[in-house]
């Protein structure tokens, strides 16, 4: 896990185990904003050290709220236990051989580690994760091979190892002088450690890709990509209007809500003249049916009584498709009460306050553009 990843995933992390404590001035556990600040805070700073100081921090934060926090051991099991439910696919991966440690490594981390060993360079990994976890992790990477220093992890005795200890025994035993350490680290707390003794610290860090809040400040004017008038396809009282000028509005977004009574009401007229007609047409039918029977049966009628009938039923029928016509059309009208935008985008400009809307006279923009 890379640094800016890792960094936020353990504020997350003990955020969440802050939110688990009942306390005075939070009695149901619940994660507050203040919290989130408190915690990204101490993380940052404490970032390089053992994670038992993050755990004591912790602990007192919890304590200053008003709650009784466990051992800070206690909390750092349950950050551990996390913090594995969260990567162990990860180890899983590399310990099958399923992945290239190359996957897991921020890019030219190997190349720099093989280039400092070439040139004859004493190496020692120092971490503030527990010596037993990161131990097996940099096997995993297959980078333990690199350090014939050693590799150094935190203990649960937290004031019997740190960097600033490692170094000093480094110092101490006469592998090297202060002034030709040459420490690499992502975190302020083994930068500081290094330039105490005179040596040369080298801060590292991901490449990341986020918004940069870089803003330009001038005059000018965007063009919408797309512009939409969008126009009431009928007359009516308008019953809602759903949006404020310059909302973003995404396409098939409700925009108003003409009075669809009127269109009901012809709806239910258009409904019942097609069931007046089409009884008409069955009577119509069933005559013509008659007519034709006597006359050819019996010849008790003529051919013409028997012709115009059926053109009364055939006249019946199109008065019915008519009917159902009109009751097309009503429904229609009322899918046109309510107006949607066809397009995503940003409306303008705004709509008068006005209770009547027309197919002649108003228009509601919509702009499509990035900041528009």
């Amino acid at each position: 896990m890379q640094n800016g990843e890792l960094e936020g995933f353990n504020a997350k992390l003990i955020v969440l185990m802050l939110g688990t404590n009942n306390t005075a001035s939070n009695p149901v556990g619940q994660i507050i904003e203040g919290d989130r600040l408190i915690v990204e805070e101490f993380v940052g700073r404490l970032t390089g050290k053992q994670t038992m100081y993050q755990m004591i921090e912790l602990a007192e934060n919890v304590e200053t709220r008003g709650g009784h926090p466990p051992d800070p051991l206690v909390y750092k099991k349950m950050y551990l236990d996390l913090l594995h439910a969260k990567i162990h696919h990860r180890l899983e991966e590399l310990s099958s051989g399923a992945v290239s440690p190359e996957k897991y490594l921020v890019p030219g981390a190997r190349e720099l580690l093989e280039a400092l060993k070439a040139r004859g360079l004493k190496m020692y990994l120092a971490s503030g994760t527990d010596h037993v976890f990161m131990r097996r992790e940099a096997e995993l990477l297959d980078v333990a091979r690199y350090f014939d220093g050693g590799v150094f992890g935190a203990l649960d005795d937290y004031k019997s190892f740190s960097k600033k200890i490692l170094i000093q025994q480094v110092i101490a035993g006469a592998e090297c002088k202060g002034e030709e350490f040459l420490g690499f680290g992502d975190g302020y707390v083994e930068i500081e450690n290094v330039k105490e003794v005179g040596g040369v610290a080298v801060g590292v860090a991901t490449a990341e890709k986020r918004d940069m809040p870089v803003y330009l400040s001038g005059l000018g004017s965007v063009t919408a990509f797309n512009t939409v008038s969008v126009r009431p396809r009928v007359d009516g009282q308008l019953l809602e209007v759903n949006f404020r000028e310059g909302q973003e509005v995404s396409q098939g977004d409700l925009l108003v809500v003409i009075d669809p009574r009127p269109y009901q009401v012809a709806l239910s007229q258009a409904q019942a003249a097609l069931f007046r007609d089409q009884a008409q047409l069955r009577d119509a039918q069933l005559n013509y049916q008659r007519f034709k029977d006597l006359l050819e049966q019996s010849g008790a009628i003529s051919k013409q009584q028997v012709d115009t009938q059926r053109a009364s039923a055939d006249q019946l029928e199109g008065v019915v498709r008519t009917d159902q016509a009109a009751i097309d059309n009503a429904k229609l009208n009322l899918v046109y009460c309510r107006v949607t935008a066809p397009i995503s985008g940003r409306r303008r400009p705004s709509v008068p306050a006005i209770s009547w809307i027309s197919e002649a006279t108003k228009a509601i923009a919509v702009r499509a553009s990035p900041h528009a």
